[in-house]
């Protein structure tokens, strides 16, 4: 379960960071669910209205073919005055072809994307960095950018390994 259903947050965090990309909140890096074959909730964040937003996913995390999953619109109405933000999601269910096991677990590579654009992703540190440094009167574009996931080298992660126990 989310800590954030409603997306106050979320979209608060994620708002100044769209200014160089949308962003997924849901589902998070390194998140281990029950079962492979329950829907999965999706939270994106796109800096456009009607926008295309879709998911992908790759077989195993050692796979570097995507497969499309999904394709969400975002939505018309803005949230947030200043850095307005579009909320897109939904509930996905993962084909069986982009699961694989890893050890000891199922795991999946997921992205998503706004147009051919990658979103800003987050691990649960990330997530919870973003809700502290926000809580705590950060700015939102230095809390999002300072909590996004990034990669050995340090740029902004592109995906996320998200696995199951069954």
């Amino acid at each position: 379960m989310r800590l954030f259903s409603s997306g106050t947050i979320a979209y608060l965090g994620c708002g100044l960071v769209l200014a160089l990309s949308a962003c997924a909140t849901n589902p998070y890096h390194g998140q281990i669910v029950d079962n492979r074959s329950d829907p999965v909730d999706i939270e994106l964040w796109a800096t456009a209205p009607n926008t295309t937003v879709t998911v992908e996913c790759g077989a195993g995390i050692l796979s570097t073919s995507f497969t499309h999953v999904k394709t969400f619109t975002s939505s018309t109405t803005a949230l947030g005055s200043t850095q307005k933000v579009y909320a897109a999601g939904g509930h996905v269910t993962l084909p069986s072809s982009c699961w694989d096991i890893y050890h000891g677990l199922w795991a999946t590579r997921m992205r998503f994307k706004q147009g051919s654009n990658s979103m800003l992703v987050f691990d649960q540190e990330g997530l919870d960095c973003l809700f502290d440094s926000i809580a705590g009167g950060e700015l939102l574009h230095n809390a999002g950018l300072a909590c996004a996931l990034r990669t050995s080298s340090n740029t902004f992660a592109e995906q996320i390994i998200f696995r199951a126990r069954n």
